[in-house]
């Protein structure tokens, strides 16, 4: 059973929760089709040196379990978790 962490910004309204546990990353793929039902393509947000180290696997298990997917790389830190990103994405 996966940890939960909420991550704590500047920003009380910014908090978000994160799902920590011993095997998350080769059971994302599972994870998603629960939290997303029968969605047919999953976009990707990530940094290039977080998505260099676990990108290959998250994109295996997500192609298993079922999903099309893009990937989008953002700048490291919090200051790119905006609109502005999103309006790019």
């Amino acid at each position: 059973m996966p940890e939960i962490v909420t991550v704590k910004t500047r920003e009380e309204s910014a908090a978000y929760r994160v799902e920590i546990g011993r095997g998350s990353l080769s059971n994302a793929g599972e994870w998603a089709k629960t939290a997303l039902g029968r969605a047919p393509r999953v976009c990707v947000i990530s940094n290039k040196k977080i998505f260099g180290l676990y990108g290959d696997e998250l994109l295996r298990t997500l192609s298993t379990a079922g999903f099309a997917t893009n990937v989008y790389l953002i700048g490291d830190g919090e200051r790119f978790k905006d609109l502005k990103t999103l309006s790019k994405i």
